[in-house]
C-alpha cells in the first residue's frame, strides 16, 4: 500500500491555522465535459447556510473540454480551486485536493452522481452528531430504460448483494463502506490519506483501513446521492475493473504494506 503525504505546504497539515472553512468539497475528475454540466449544477444548488466551505477540483490533465468548463466555473464561482493532477487518476487527484484543502470536514463529490440540494449539510450534520470517522450515504442508481432499472433494483436488492448494508437506501447505522464519504481532514491525514497505487476502489481500501483502527463508518438515509450510472456496458466494465482492484487494495492493507 502506497500512501501519499503532504509535501506542498511548509506548515503541517495538521495545523489549525490552516483551516479556513468548516468544510472542503473535492472532486476528482478526467475528461468529463460530457457529465460535468448537471454536476456542476448540482454542486451550485447545495444549501450553504451559515457554513463557510471551498470546493477544490482536481483535473486530471483534461483534454475533452472539461478544463475550460472548470475555469469558466471558477472564475465565475471564487470559492472554487482547480487544481493539476497530472497522475490522472482518482487516488492522485484526491491526495492532492486534501493537501490543498483549508476546510476542518472534508467531503468528496462525484462527477458522475446529481445530489440532494442537503447533501453536504445533511454530511455535516451526521459527523458533528455521531463522531463517526467516515460518514455518507447508501449507493443509489440513477436508471432509465428496463434493462438498466432491473440491473438497479439488483443493486439495491438483498438477493443480490447480500448483507451489504450500504446498498440499502433505507438503512441508517454502522456500515462497512459508504459512498464517496465525509471526514475530519486531521483523520485523513493521520491515515495517510488514499492509495496511490490504487486506480479503483480506493474508497473501500481507505474503509477497511478506518475500521482496522477503530473508527466508525456510518451510513445516513437522508443524505442522497443518485448516481448516474444508467448505462450497462459502462456498468459492467466498471464492476470488472473494481473487483480487479479490490483484490490488490485488500492484499495490501492485509500485509500491512
Amino acid at each position: 500500500m502506497t500512501t501519499q503525504k503532504s509535501a506542498e505546504s511548509t506548515k503541517s497539515p495538521n495545523d489549525p491555522s490552516n483551516e479556513l472553512f468548516e468544510c472542503t468539497i473535492i472532486v476528482p475528475c478526467r475528461n468529463e465535459a460530457a457529465a460535468i454540466g448537471p454536476f456542476l449544477e448540482s454542486l451550485t444548488a447545495q444549501e450553504k447556510g451559515q457554513t463557510q466551505w471551498e470546493i477544490i477540483i482536481a483535473d486530471g490533465d483534461s483534454d475533452d473540454g472539461t478544463a475550460d468548463i472548470l475555469a469558466q466555473y471558477a472564475r465565475q464561482n471564487p470559492e472554487v480551486r482547480v487544481v493539476s493532477n497530472p497522475e490522472g487518476i482518482v487516488s492522485t487527484g484526491l491526495n492532492r485536493a486534501i493537501t490543498s484543502a483549508r476546510g476542518k470536514y472534508i467531503v468528496r463529490m462525484d462527477v458522475h452522481t446529481v445530489y440532494a440540494e442537503d447533501y453536504v449539510r445533511q454530511c455535516l450534520a451526521v459527523i458533528r452528531k455521531t463522531g463517526a470517522m467516515n460518514v455518507g450515504g447508501a449507493a443509489r442508481t440513477k436508471a432509465e430504460g428496463w434493462l438498466p432499472r432491473t440491473i438497479a433494483a439488483a443493486y439495491g436488492s438483498p438477493f443480490a448483494v447480500g448483507g451489504a448494508r450500504f446498498h440499502f437506501a433505507s438503512y441508517e447505522g454502522p456500515v462497512d463502506t459508504v459512498t464517496y464519504g465525509c471526514w475530519l481532514r486531521e483523520d485523513l491525514v493521520k491515515l495517510g490519506m488514499f492509495d496511490v497505487e490504487l486506480v479503483r476502489n480506493q474508497d473501500d481500501e481507505l474503509n477497511l483501513r478506518i475500521l482496522r483502527a477503530g473508527g466508525v463508518i456510518w451510513q445516513d438515509r437522508h443524505a442522497r446521492l443518485p448516481q448516474n450510472r444508467a448505462i450497462v456496458q459502462g456498468w459492467c466494465h466498471k464492476m470488472n475493473r473494481a473487483s480487479m482492484f479490490n483484490v490488490t487494495g485488500f492484499q495490501g492493507t492485509f500485509m500491512g504494506m
